[in-house]
């Protein structure tokens, strides 16, 4: 009882009543936050200009009115975080674990900075029983140096003190483990973010990274730096596009959720098995990786991230299949969906190029779309759209000047199809001399043979049978290249480029 009488004391009713939380709106100012926080909420409010006009359309301090009351909002916004409803059915017990252990070890940091310490020490010790068992590392160490000074410095309890003295050390070292975990990891991603090429001057770093996280592993066991690992093993396979391997260390991975299962989400899954996904649409199981979308999609919530990512290998997967219909359907599901504008710019130029393709397979006759239902596409302001991809020389930049070509053809735009021969040309020589751009190199090399044929079929496959060839040798499942590189196989991409094509010759006054 004299620990409630504490934490009532603690938490008095003239407390309570200044906390400012959403749905508790008493007041003018109040009344003014709750009209800007249900606007935002019905999409009535888009814009710090739509708000400006709606509530001090007259004010000359309107301005900075609005700085306040934006404020006021984001306060009880995040005042209303602590109040999260976990026991609704869509949180699983990790993730109800985890608000809750959260949100204990900051009441037993403010409690025992308000000298409350009789209801703050029985809930860090709850709260560190909980965190152990759900391995949050960091709430477990800082609840148990919590412990430890208590009853080392103010109660004086020997056997305590060196039992949480021990768990201190314990959790210290595989804090610091997962700490080094996370850094390999991010340092690795951080060169794959806005670029889809190969990237074979970091393997030795990811090598590196790869045998010293191994032998931590040794020595140390969490589920965070087991998992962060994992995806540190995946990228020193991915890396060298070692495919095989890299499907390893997904089966280990996920053999190793299933014995921590409890701990295991979704979220963490998925990742796995889109790994997988990968491996196999690269090695040409084709089936096999259509297999594991539907298995994803199963188990993951519409509308997430991982939802999304799941899609853009369903996309490609129907594109190696010649399935452009299904591609559409997959396009029209994840475009429709309410989150798809949410999506990091890097991930949505993925799906313009997508729309891209789709267009163009409309237009060649490939898929059957009800054209009232399908949005108008300019080859121009889709060029416009892309800037993160368009830096991206060479990587994905490649499905969009192959894009911008293949248009041109469609619309027999000659002249402007040679303006574009110099840049591809230059190109080349700039971006695609290594062994992970080889196919697009020869792809692109075949392109250069139209205007040098005049646009003849005969002709245009008589010159660009070499590269052909060349592009033949070094098969997609065999190439130093990343599954985004070829959205559409180069050699299918080639058969719709010959399908544009007539025996005529289409001179243009424009020099080569």
């Amino acid at each position: 009882m004299d620990e409630l009488i504490a934490l009532v004391k603690a938490v008095s009713k003239n407390k309570v009543k200044q906390i400012s939380v959403i749905g508790n709106f008493n007041g003018k100012s109040s009344i003014a936050v709750e009209e800007l926080y249900n606007g935002i909420l019905e999409n009535r409010f888009q814009t710090e200009e739509e708000i400006l006009q709606y509530f001090y359309s007259n004010n000359t301090n309107g301005r900075k009115y609005l700085s306040k009351l934006k404020s006021n909002l984001r306060s009880r916004l995040i005042n209303t975080i602590f109040f999260i409803d976990i026991n609704k059915s869509t949180f699983s017990d990790n993730q109800r674990a985890y608000y809750t252990c959260y949100k204990n070890s900051a009441a037993v940091k403010i409690l025992i900075g308000r000298y409350a310490r009789k209801p703050a020490i029985p809930l860090a010790e709850k709260t560190l029983k909980d965190a152990i068992l759900y391995e949050f590392t960091d709430i477990a160490l800082a609840m148990a140096k919590e412990l430890r000074m208590h009853y080392g410095n103010i109660i004086g309890d020997h056997k305590k003190f060196v039992k949480y003295n021990k768990l201190v050390e314990k959790y210290s070292a595989i804090f610091l483990a997962e700490l080094k975990a996370e850094e390999y990891y991010n340092s690795l991603a951080v060169h794959t973010a806005n670029s889809r090429a190969s990237k074979l001057e970091i393997l030795e770093i990811a090598k590196s990274y790869f045998f010293e996280l191994e032998n931590i592993r040794k020595e140390l066991e969490s589920f965070r730096l087991s998992f962060i690992s994992f995806f540190v093993f995946l990228y020193r396979y991915q890396i060298e596009n070692d495919y095989l391997n890299t499907l390893v260390v997904c089966e280990e991975a996920l053999q190793y959720f299933r014995t921590k299962e409890h701990l295991t989400s979704v979220f963490i899954k998925c990742n796995f098995l889109n790994r997988k996904l990968v491996c196999n649409l690269r090695l040409g199981n084709l089936t096999d990786a259509k297999s594991i979308v539907t298995e994803c999609l199963e188990i993951i919530p519409e509308g997430t991230m991982n939802w999304f990512n799941t899609l853009n290998y369903a996309m490609i997967v129907n594109f190696h299949l010649n399935d452009f219909q299904e591609a559409y359907n997959v396009f029209t599901k994840a475009t429709s969906d309410p989150n798809f504008s949410d999506q990091y710019q890097n991930t949505s130029e993925n799906w313009l190029i997508f729309e891209g393709f789709i267009h163009y397979f409309f237009r060649t006759k490939r898929i059957t779309i009800n054209k009232d239902k399908l949005k108008r596409f300019r080859i121009t302001k889709f060029l416009n759209e892309v800037p993160t991809y368009s830096k991206d020389k060479r990587g994905a930049n490649v499905s969009i000047l192959i894009l911008h070509i293949l248009f041109l053809l469609l619309d027999h735009k000659y002249g402007k199809i040679i303006d574009r021969m110099e840049s591809l040309r230059t190109y080349t020589h700039r971006y695609l001399r290594k062994d992970d751009t080889f196919r697009s190199n020869c792809f692109i090399k075949m392109l250069l043979q139209l205007p040098l044929a005049s646009f003849h079929k005969e002709g245009v496959e008589r010159r660009a049978k070499k590269y052909k060839e060349k592009l033949i040798s070094v098969p997609i499942q065999e190439a130093n290249q990343s599954a985004e590189i070829e959205i559409v196989p180069y050699e299918m991409l080639w058969e719709f480029v010959l399908d544009s094509l007539d025996n005529k010759f289409h001179h243009t006054n424009k020099k080569l």
